[in-house]
């Protein structure tokens, strides 16, 4: 069952980001692969190189439709929390947009530009 809350996963971030449209993704085809592999994951019996086989092509999917590279996801603990802390503070600021009335659109357009920039460190 662990491949089922993988593929749940990856449906209810693909689902979540979506609503947000953040990224340049073909969510409605995303979604329907998603879909059509939670109704393919092969039984236990199947033995585990069916399961592994399986479990990379979710991963692959996935990562194909955010056009993300597999040595770009094999990050170290300390990373995925930055990485975490990163998306919701990108959240948080979608959120204020639909809460703001005060802002301009020009000014949230600028705001959005720079929203999903890579982090530089000060040298």
């Amino acid at each position: 069952m662990r491949v089922l809350k993988k593929i749940n996963c990856f449906l209810d971030y693909t689902n979540w980001s979506n609503e947000y449209q953040i990224y340049d993704v073909n969510y409605e085809e995303l979604i329907d692969l998603l879909e059509k592999l939670q109704k393919q994951i092969p039984d236990r019996k199947e033995g585990t190189k069916v399961q592994r086989t399986f479990a990379q092509q979710s991963v692959n999917t996935w990562l194909d439709a955010f056009h993300f590279k597999p040595e770009m996801v094999d990050l170290s603990k300390q990373e995925l929390e930055t990485l975490n802390n990163y998306f919701y503070a990108n959240l948080l600021m979608v959120e204020c947009k639909k809460a703001a009335v005060k802002v301009s659109s020009k000014t949230w357009s600028e705001i959005e530009s720079r929203m999903l920039m890579p982090f530089r460190e000060a040298t």
